[in-house]
């Protein structure tokens, strides 16, 4: 990590009362307004659909966050699929496809806001 980046999550850190946080542009995101969901292993760039390996549920109507070292964006889940058939709900330990906004890439880390 660059020392400037180092500094400017201190400085987010103390701004949003000392917790841990996951700095996403300029908003501050404490550990109790996200949760880790999830990891992409593999994105579909044609179709846009990337497939995440889930470690907690997630639904449609939830909204994610996508993050990695060139990776960060978030949207509301639209749809996923398993096995080519749409759910509504997916549980820990599935692998799901989820159609993305935006391009992600292996190991890109999953967030779902509450």
């Amino acid at each position: 990590m660059r020392a400037s980046s180092f500094f400017i999550q201190r400085l987010a850190s103390f701004l949003c009362g000392g917790s841990d946080i996951v700095f996403c542009g300029a908003e501050c995101l404490s550990e109790e307004n996200i949760i880790r969901i999830g990891q992409v292993t593999h994105f579909f760039s044609k179709i846009g659909v990337a497939v995440i390996e889930l470690k907690a549920p997630l639904a449609v109507g939830d909204r994610i966050l996508v993050k990695g070292p060139s990776t960060d964006f978030e949207q509301v889940v639209e749809s996923m699929q398993i096995e080519h058939k749409n759910i509504q709900r997916a549980e820990a330990g599935q692998s799901i496809g989820l159609k993305m906004a935006e391009h992600a890439k292996e190991k890109d880390v999953v967030y779902k806001k509450i």
